[in-house]
Formats: C-alpha cells, structure tokens, sequence
C-alpha cells in the first residue's frame, strides 16, 4: 500500500496547533521527501516541489507568556500532542520543568524555548 503524498496546496493548507520546534524537511532517497512537523514527531510524505517556505506556513511558534512585572512566582501547565502535561515554574528567577529531560539534565526544550 503507497503512502498519500502531500502536494505544495495541501501542506500549505494543514491547519496544526502550536509547536516548539519549526518544521524539518528531510529527503530520505530520491522520490521519498519527508516533512516532520510537530512535537510529537508526526511526519508526513510530501511532493518534490514542497520547500520549507510551504512548512513554515503551517507552523505556529509555541510561546510562554512572559512573567508579570512584580510577581515571585509562576507556573504553567504544558500539554504535549501525546497527551502529556508538564509544569513550568518560575520562582525567584529561577525556572524549573516537571519533564524527564529537565530532571536529569537541569534543561529542557521547555525552558530553551521560553528563555
């Protein structure tokens, strides 16, 4: 069974929800163009003459609303396409991440993001 491949309209039209990470074009072997276009790694096999101009059309940069002047603290909850929820604090400007990344490396693409 083939696969749908996707035309430069057709991308162009895919309606997606925020993301922290821009779209990746990556061309496997001659004829096969893959787009990765979210967080969760979803992909999608696309025409030749789709380029990363057509990607970045449906992208919608995920951003964290900046801390209240004032405030010590504040927290949000982030939810992933898998389903998954992690808290981001800040407190005394110091940030933290409920996520495995941040936990065993003190970073994440959570905080990257939104320092």
């Amino acid at each position: 069974m083939m696969s749908k491949v996707y035309t430069k309209q057709e991308v162009r039209m895919m309606k997606r929800g925020p993301s922290m990470y821009a779209p990746v074009i990556a061309n496997f072997y001659p004829g096969k163009k893959m787009l990765f276009h979210d967080d969760a790694g979803g992909s999608i096999e696309i025409a030749d003459d789709v380029d990363i101009q057509d990607a970045l059309a449906i992208w919608i940069p995920y951003q964290i609303p900046a801390k209240e002047a004032g405030a010590t603290s504040m927290h949000y909850a982030i939810k992933n396409e898998s389903g998954s929820t992690y808290n981001v604090t800040i407190e005394n400007d110091k940030w933290s991440c409920t996520c495995s990344g941040f936990l065993f490396r003190k970073r994440c693409k959570h905080l990257d993001n939104a320092n």
